[in-house]
């Protein structure tokens, strides 16, 4: 199956979001200020950050030539991705947010949306107060550079409580040759943390 095509589609309140006027401001910093103090749903989000990861220049906040090749161990990265062997799971996030844990291609990382909110929390906490990391079995993945549709923006450290909180995962199955979305909550049911 081949890579879809990035079109980019305009969202409201994106008339005048461009890569020049996105400034310094952070990926997160943008979708609140789009959110302009008001409750959204679950797409918006999504789809906002999408928007945004899409217009803004990803590598310009970058600091070394080696993060813009490939995830770092250690640092928290967000992207669009299409999993390569799509067919042989039960189903995937197409936006992991993912805590890197070794370079190369394949990476491997744990995706904190397979867990719940109050888990994804604590694994920050643990991060921030301990240094340690525990994780259940089903947010360890590989990530394939061909399944990318987007690079991978690192979110900084000081974004992580922001970002484990933003509804933007987004769980499919092409199981069988078709494509459907899966509930978020199917997931976390299935996990051993909830």
């Amino acid at each position: 199956m081949g890579k879809r095509t990035l079109v980019s589609r305009p969202f409201k309140g994106f008339d005048n979001v461009t890569k020049e006027n996105l400034g310094s401001l952070t990926i997160f910093e943008h979708v609140k200020r789009l959110a302009g103090g008001k409750r959204r749903n679950l797409s918006w989000y999504r789809d906002t950050t999408r928007m945004v990861c899409r217009q803004k220049d990803l590598y310009s906040t970058m600091s070394t030539l080696d993060e813009s090749l490939g995830p770092i161990p250690g640092e928290m990265y967000l992207f669009e991705y299409d999993a390569v062997y799509a067919a042989r799971l039960p189903y995937y996030d197409e936006f992991p947010l993912v805590y890197a844990l070794s370079m190369g291609n394949p990476f491997l990382g744990l995706n904190l949306h397979y867990l719940g909110l109050k888990h994804r929390m604590q694994f920050i906490a643990d991060l921030e107060l301990r240094n340690t990391i525990n994780f259940p079995p089903q947010c360890f993945h590989s990530y394939l550079f061909e399944g990318l549709n987007t690079p991978l923006y690192r979110v900084p450290r000081e974004d992580y409580k922001t970002a484990i909180f933003l509804p933007i995962e987004k769980f499919v199955s092409r199981k069988g040759g078709g494509y459907r979305n899966v509930s978020r909550q199917l997931v976390w049911n299935e996990g051993l943390y909830k």
